[in-house]
This record gives structure tokens, C-alpha cells and sequence, in this order.
């Protein structure tokens, strides 16, 4: 009988630089759990829909972040893995014309690290559905090439 929903993917610390810069060269910043899967499984718990987060959440500040957000939303995280690796980032800034600029920094991060070891050992028995989203679909080692091939190693 299928009880909960899988849902698979990464954990994003999106980074909000604020609209004003000090003059000493530094900046406020705003640090907010994200990733699109990850506001999957929070919106689906939320709404009390049984939900197992599948991922690589990392240690340390940001990985205490995204599991505080995950946990109180209700989300199942047996499934997911603690790793070393640091985590995914996107800061994003607002220039005052309101255009905004973003950059990503997820080279050597916990979600694209996964091991034949850590996915040999799960099971989804009960799920009703799997959901995959974003960057892990288009990122390697998940992603496409640029012909619509899955890429070497995939």
C-alpha cells in the first residue's frame, strides 16, 4: 500500500544580499533554506501529506538549517544522507534599477556527491510517487548533455 510521497533532491541556502552595500566593502546578508525539491517536500508536509525527503544534507550551520525547516514541516529524513561536503549556495542580489543577479556555487557540494554505497541502501517500498526536481535533473552527474543524452556516467 503506498503511504507516503518520495521526494528527491537538493537543499539550497538561497542568499539574499541586502539592497544596500556599508562602505567598508561589506554587505547585510539573508540566509534562507531553499532548493526546489526541498520546497516540495516542505509544501507537501505542510499540507500533512505523509513525505520522505531523499537528499544529502550537510553538516554544520546550514545543514542544522535545512533539517530545523524539513523537521518542522513534518518531513520524514530516514532516507537522506549527512554528508561532509559543504552545501549548495545561491546569493542573489537586487541592484537598485531592480534588475537582480544571481550566482551559484554547487561545484564539490553535498548534492552532487552521491555514493553507489548511500543509494544501494535506499528503498522506497510505500511510495505512492517519486518526485525529482530541479538543479539534480539538469546538473550533472544527473543531467542531460547538451545533445538530450544522459551524460557519461549517469
Amino acid at each position: 500500500m503506498a503511504d507516503y510521497v518520495a521526494i528527491v533532491g537538493e537543499n539550497v541556502a538561497d542568499v539574499l544580499m541586502g539592497p544596500t552595500r556599508v562602505g567598508d566593502g561589506t554587505a547585510q546578508l539573508r540566509v534562507f533554506s531553499g532548493g526546489g525539491p526541498a520546497n516540495t517536500a516542505v509544501a507537501l508536509g505542510r499540507l500533512g501529506t505523509p513525505t520522505k525527503f531523499i537528499s544529502r544534507l550537510t553538516k554544520g550551520v546550514l545543514g542544522e538549517l535545512f533539517v530545523e525547516r524539513l523537521r518542522n514541516s513534518g518531513i520524514d529524513l530516514s532516507l537522506s544522507v549527512i554528508a561532509d561536503e559543504p552545501a549548495t549556495l545561491a546569493l542573489a542580489s537586487v541592484a537598485a534599477d531592480g534588475n537582480a543577479k544571481y550566482d551559484f556555487y554547487a561545484a564539490g557540494t553535498a548534492d552532487w556527491q552521491w555514493q553507489p554505497d548511500e543509494l544501494s541502501r535506499l528503498e522506497l517500498d510505500g511510495a505512492a510517487c517519486v518526485h525529482a526536481g530541479s538543479l539534480g535533473l539538469v546538473m550533472q552527474p544527473g543531467g542531460l548533455d547538451g545533445r538530450g543524452a544522459p551524460r557519461e556516467g549517469s
